[in-house]
């Protein structure tokens, strides 16, 4: 898995204080894995923690969801997609 992704595979939901467009914050909201609020915005990243404190079913759904994420983003996993890829590419030729 890339180094970014070894919080999903702990099965845990994560709070991202990152800029809307970047990896993991698209990874956070395509598959329901964590909660993005912007950087510097030290309340907000209050809240969203204790939001995740607070409410238990949607911390574990959350985790639930970022183990189902991080078999999906598994390097074998994305290594065997490739492969059918290119298999698909050559074959046309």
């Amino acid at each position: 898995m890339k180094t970014g992704y070894g919080i999903l595979a702990a099965g845990r939901p994560y709070v991202a204080a990152v800029d809307e467009a970047c990896e993991a914050a698209v990874i956070a909201r395509d598959q329901q894995c964590g909660l993005v609020v912007p950087p510097g915005k030290s309340g907000e990243l209050a809240d969203a923690l204790l939001r995740l404190h607070g409410d238990r079913p949607l911390a574990r759904r959350m985790g639930a969801s970022a183990r189902h994420a991080a078999l999906a983003f598994d390097r074998p996993v994305q290594v065997q997609k490739y492969y059918e890829l290119f298999g698909e590419l050559t074959a046309r030729r």
